[in-house]
């Protein structure tokens, strides 16, 4: 008996032990429960935890800035899975009350940090971004004045992760936990031979540089099928073609090196579990991988299931390759491109000589004539061109067609137009009424 006791207590021991009971200091502070409570802006954010972690590990200081360097991440949509906007004023409530207890609560936590969660909260020019591990038990709660990340324990009493997925999948954005479960099952589906022919051949799973381009897919789908007979090599040729802007709609640099290396991993799972393909090749996006010694272009079609990827001693004829989506590799490089700039239209090719030309239009008025099927990017876009509200953008969304801006230039309206269709809505550049 004194032996089963004994045995019982040391248990007990090595498990707190490894699990320590952390108390909070207090629930929220004043000021971050200030802009929770009367927030102009509230969002829920789905992100990828490999990208994310840093914050928590204080190495991301840059310079006792990190929420200003966080902030800048999430706006290039670097490890983001997608976003959802928080209207009403009662849910709002309920994630701050479940914020608060869960910093107040007792409990265990681990010996790591993989946030999937963020919640960013805004009231004036005073911004509040708060990360979440449900499963280590910790929060980062970040405000101008953090110097630097710290852990703080977090227990979820109040049923806040639910509430977060429940929004999140309301918004159809996909959540970390899920994208992981998907890379791990094609991961382990794709022990096969097609593995050898992508990544491993260009040994591109960590690359130094990452460009995302948004295609027009009837300008670069002969990459695929090997009908284009290109002076050199198809790689050359297809660099060449990217680089003059022919067919680019959108293009966006991946500046951090962990969010590179989550879209090689994307990639490297889409390869290794394959996909049923169709019979076309439409590719509306490109990566372009680079390290010290080794590139590489890949062309995807997220409908056909099929990819494409050209190295500098690729040879001509087809190069198509089965591909598959398991970790929503689409949605996170629609997020990216929809962040950034438009790029530049090719230079046009010399026109045939014609009679006198009608006088341009002085000034040109947006008309945004379908919000699309990602309403919160829509939202995004208005509220970047207008300087709406989230209540007002919603509204003008809800109501297509509405006029965004009126009265802009020319490239300033294609701009704009172009910025909506980054976020797979339509907007037409009308000639402003007289």
């Amino acid at each position: 008996m004194a032996r089963s006791r004994f045995v019982r207590w040391m248990s007990l021991a090595l498990l707190i032990g490894a699990a320590p009971v952390a108390r909070a200091e207090e629930a929220l502070a004043p000021d971050v429960a200030a802009v929770l409570a009367d927030a102009d802006a509230f969002a829920i954010v789905s992100i990828d935890p490999k990208v994310h972690r840093p914050w928590g590990y204080g190495k991301e200081a840059d310079g006792g800035r990190p929420l200003a360097r966080w902030l800048e991440a999430v706006a290039g949509a670097e490890g983001v899975y997608g976003r959802v906007e928080v209207a009403e004023a009662a849910e709002r409530a309920a994630i701050a009350k479940a914020l608060a207890a869960g910093r107040a609560a007792e409990g265990p936590v681990a010996g790591c940090y993989d946030p999937r969660h963020a919640i960013v909260a805004r009231k004036g020019d005073v911004t509040v971004a708060i990360h979440l591990c449900f499963a280590c038990h910790y929060a980062v709660i970040l405000t101008a004045d953090t110097a630097k990340g710290t852990l703080a324990s977090f227990q979820d009493v109040g049923g806040l992760k639910a509430r977060l997925d429940g929004l999140l999948r309301a918004g159809k954005v996909a959540l970390a936990e899920d994208v992981e479960k998907a890379e791990a099952a094609a991961a382990e589906r794709g022990k096969g031979p097609q593995l050898s022919a992508p990544m491993e051949l260009f040994g591109l799973s960590e690359p130094d540089t990452l460009e995302v381009y948004g295609l027009e897919p009837s300008e670069y789908d002969d990459f695929g099928y090997g009908e284009a007979k290109p002076e050199g090599t198809p790689y050359a040729a297809a660099m060449a073609k990217l680089a003059s802007g022919r067919g680019v709609k959108a293009k966006a640099t991946v500046t951090r090196a962990s969010a590179r290396k989550a879209l090689s991993d994307q990639l490297y799972h889409g390869y290794a579990r394959g996909g049923d393909p169709a019979k076309c090749f439409n590719p509306r996006h490109a990566l372009v991988l680079k390290t010290a010694a080794k590139e590489a272009v890949f062309f995807l079609c997220f409908e056909c299931s099929y990819a494409t990827a050209l190295g500098p001693k690729t040879e001509g004829g087809r190069n198509l390759v089965t591909f598959s989506d398991p970790g929503h590799l689409q949605a996170r490089l629609d997020l990216i491109l929809a962040s950034a700039p438009a790029a530049a239209p090719a230079p046009a090719a010399p026109a045939a000589p014609a009679g006198p030309a009608a006088p341009a239009a002085a000034t040109y008025d947006v008309i945004l004539t379908n919000a699309g099927s990602n309403l919160p990017l829509t939202i995004k876009a208005v509220r970047a061109a207008t300087g709406l509200g989230l209540k007002a953008s919603q509204d003008l969304v809800a109501s297509v067609p509405q006029p965004v801006k009126t009265g802009l230039s020319k490239a300033d309206a294609d701009a704009l137009v172009q910025s909506f269709a980054n976020a797979g809505a339509k907007a037409e550049a009308r000639p402003s009424a007289k």
